[in-house]
């Protein structure tokens, strides 16, 4: 092998300005770095200006307490931090195209993969510190936090549910297991509902507003951008039920309807199961009309759906709208579906299911 002098050169610089780097830091950020949060109370007490520290790669005070760490971060730390730097913005601050709330996330992901468990109580503690996170700065959610925020649920539901139970000691009651489950799940939850929706509205939900309004018809919308395991959305479903399956969002979208007028609603079976689910845990759903009075059963039939495929269950639910044209084709759902190339025992079957229909068309 050569010997480089230029390269050895380089190599003695950048050593030397790591190590400048490592002096220069202040003891506020090292005692954070080591979750060393009671010194670290006491140290920007006395030293306030060292909350306005930033690292070359754009580290912040917030960044260090929170980056890697799987210890919980106490609302003092987050509270004192903003206090003391005087900086409204410091919230959003990025280190390396990471918000404090990516970290976060990040370190979740790191926590389920290590199967380490976490207090109950500890659930509404970090979930309290995420909210004034976010509060103090709706730009903490930065352009990748969803794609966090969903790789979080994925790890979770493929590791943590199980995984972390499994690690358990072999004497924990079931009862204490289901509680901690409970508690995971409440926290996803609240978690995915939080930032879902200060994402779309860019600002906190307002004093009194409901906690979970619209929640399953964002995660619906959320499956066109992100990829997350339909076990979420099946427990959101359960979860929620009936007045959860029975909202409109502000495009006058039901789950239900928001799923039949998806691109992804004719891929496969997975959306689907998803429909009956909706129909099961929320009966009459399908008696719940679009714009211009269009029901669910026409939706489905101009977006293709077979008998087979998703317009059993929507029929079987709503069987007065087989008595009811389509309101922009003006046609009875068994002729729409004949007008639209359905196969003939789709045609046959919603005929079927109201014969009464044909003397009237």
């Amino acid at each position: 092998m050569c010997y480089n002098e230029d390269e050895d050169t380089d190599l003695s610089t950048n050593s030397v300005d790591q190590q400048q780097q490592i002096d220069m830091t202040p003891k506020l950020i090292i005692l954070l770095r080591s979750s060393n949060w009671t010194m670290a109370l006491e140290r920007m007490r006395n030293f306030p200006q060292e909350s306005r520290w930033k690292g070359l790669d754009g580290e912040t005070a917030l960044h260090s307490a929170f980056v890697d760490c799987t210890e919980h971060v106490p609302l003092s730390i987050v509270l004192g931090i903003a206090s003391a730097s005087e900086n409204i913005h410091l919230v959003s601050c990025k280190m390396r195209e990471c918000t404090v709330l990516d970290s976060v996330l990040l370190s979740w992901c790191d926590m389920i993969r290590m199967a380490k468990i976490v207090p109950t109580y500890e659930y509404r503690l970090r979930f309290q510190v995420i909210h004034k996170l976010i509060s103090l700065d709706v730009n903490v959610i930065g352009k990748d936090t969803l794609k966090y925020l969903f790789h979080l649920t994925r790890i979770w539901i493929d590791v943590g549910t199980y995984a972390s139970l499994s690690q358990r000691s072999k004497d924990d009651s079931e009862n204490s297991k289901c509680m901690v489950t409970r508690s995971q799940t409440n926290f996803i939850f609240a978690l995915m509902d939080l930032i879902l929706y200060v994402g779309e509205h860019n600002n906190m939900r307002k004093f009194g507003d409901r906690p979970y309004e619209n929640f399953i018809n964002r995660l619906i919308a959320a499956r066109s951008r992100f990829e997350y395991p339909v076990h979420i959305l099946n427990l959101a479903i359960e979860r929620f039920g009936t007045i959860g399956c029975t909202e409109y969002d502000a495009m006058n979208r039901t789950p239900l309807i928001q799923i039949i007028l998806s691109q992804s609603a004719q891929s496969g079976t997975e959306m689907e199961a998803i429909l009956r689910k909706i129909l099961k845990q929320a009966p009459g759903n399908a008696s719940l009309p679009y714009l211009d009075n269009r029901f669910p059963l026409h939706l489905a039939i101009s977006k293709g759906y077979l008998w087979d495929t998703g317009l059993e269950p929507i029929v079987l639910d709503c069987t007065n709208a087989l008595a009811k044209p389509d309101p922009v084709t003006h046609l009875y759902p068994f002729m729409q579906a004949a007008a639209g190339g359905a196969p003939l025992n789709t045609i046959f079957r919603l005929l079927k299911a109201n014969p009464n229909v044909s003397s009237s068309a």
